[in-house]
């Protein structure tokens, strides 16, 4: 398990091109989420990076699973995959639910992630940024911003007050 929440931990996100939902995607973006916390899974570390703490199905989401942590680890540049696919390195997915409750579009993102640091002892950091990336929908596939760009840096903090969280 690693999380963080602290001052020297931040992300952006920022989008152009937008082809689809330009009203609420104007509302979000640029994306500069406060709560940044990590999990380690049995075969992945999941990225959430969230505009409020509290419930991820209320706030507005950026969420990255790493799967092969070797290769994030050795600075690999990783090939997003469609959520759910099975043999994904990485996936990335955009929820809006904050900002845009009445928005019934889940989307995903394409492209491309590094790490430039991907350590998971207490102090440590997770630093990375989005690649040639872009937004599209999960139900249909069609791109709805062509220009996705982000980057973070998360400094691990484990124990209290720092909470573990349960993506789906």
């Amino acid at each position: 398990m690693l999380n963080a929440c602290s001052d020297d931990s931040y992300a952006i996100f920022d989008v152009a091109d937008v082809s689809q939902h330009a009203e609420c995607l104007a509302k979000v973006f640029p994306y500069e989420p406060y709560f940044l916390t990590a999990r380690e899974r049995q075969e992945s570390v999941g990225l959430l990076m969230q505009s409020e703490g509290g419930g991820f199905q209320d706030s507005d989401v950026v969420y990255i699973e790493i799967f092969d942590i070797a290769a994030a680890k050795a600075g690999e540049t990783l090939t997003f995959s469609i959520p759910g696919t099975l043999d994904a390195r990485a996936t990335g997915e955009l929820e809006v639910s904050h900002t845009c409750p009445d928005l019934l579009e889940s989307m995903y993102i394409a492209g491309e992630v590094r790490f430039d640091k991907f350590s998971t002892g207490q102090e440590d950091l997770v630093i990375g940024e989005l690649i040639g990336a872009s937004l599209r929908s999960r139900r249909t596939e069609t791109e709805i911003a062509k220009t996705l760009t982000g980057n973070w840096q998360i400094t691990v903090r484990e124990g209290q007050p720092y909470e573990e969280f349960f993506a789906n």
